[in-house]
């Protein structure tokens, strides 16, 4: 994210994967109101070099064969200011080009963010 590189995201997921923010209280989620790899990619790609710093921590791994989930706590700062932070839970798949993301879920909020020093 910090490097705003549209290939090396692009790069990250299987073609047809997607990424879904969860809203706190929605009572459902539908894959279709997610965002392709392309939106993503895009969304990436209009966030100049080093605005966005997404760090995470406490990661936790699972694999069987070839599918993974990682799930960990995130926070984003924009320049030297906090914008958000969350949680993302990935799914990933074991490809002959390596593990590529299938999923990526993610909550997000402003409020209650873990104190860390800023990047």
């Amino acid at each position: 994210m910090k490097a705003s590189d549209t290939a090396a995201t692009r790069s990250a997921f299987v073609g047809n994967g997607r990424v879904i923010p969860v809203q706190a209280g929605a009572q459902s989620a539908s894959v279709g109101q997610g965002l392709s790899v392309d939106q993503f990619v895009a969304f990436v790609g209009r966030n100049a070099v080093g605005s966005w710093v997404e760090r995470f921590w406490n990661p936790v791994v699972r694999i069987s064969g070839p599918l993974a989930d990682l799930w960990f706590d995130y926070d984003v700062y924009r320049g030297s200011s906090l914008d958000h932070c969350g949680v993302n839970s990935v799914q990933l798949q074991e490809t002959t080009g390596g593990w590529k993301i299938v999923t990526m879920a993610f909550t997000s909020v402003t409020q209650g963010c873990p104190s860390h020093p800023a990047p």
